[in-house]
């Protein structure tokens, strides 16, 4: 019996140490839309003077899913910052060698770059840290 209790104490452990922000029961991840989109929806927004933030990143990319979730607990948090900031992703494993990527001078993947219209406000290059992400949305608003 002890042996058994000590299996559920490391595993119950372990699972607060993979979501230290959730009870694990019946927790389900949120997330906020931020659709996959063409580099022509892009240019459009930016045309159109949105403010928009796009964030280069591939499903499989470890920096790409802390970010994800980043992006989701700020935007749960303050859901009226998704009402001023249009936010997208590009797949960087599609468009890392298109013309629209290759002219920003995007480096990698698990990039972050926020417009103000065509100008580029500011970027993030692999950052998780969710102050630092804040930060860059918070020149927008």
């Amino acid at each position: 019996m002890n042996a058994l209790r000590y299996c559920f104490i490391i595993l119950a452990a372990a699972m607060l140490m993979l979501n230290p922000d959730k009870s694990f029961a019946g927790s389900q991840s949120q997330s906020v839309d931020r659709p996959y989109v063409n580099v022509e929806t892009i240019k459009a927004a930016m045309k159109d003077g949105k403010t928009i933030f796009v964030n280069w990143k591939s499903k499989w990319c470890g920096t790409c899913n802390i970010q994800t979730k980043v992006l989701d607990a700020i935007l749960m948090d303050e859901p009226i910052i998704a009402e001023q900031v249009l936010f997208v992703s590009l797949d960087w494993d599609d468009y890392r060698d298109d013309a629209f990527t290759r002219r920003l001078n995007i480096p990698r993947r698990s990039t972050l770059v926020l417009f103000k219209g065509t100008e580029e406000i500011g970027r993030l290059v692999a950052a998780t840290k969710r102050s630092e992400i804040e930060n860059l949305i918070r020149t927008a608003l």
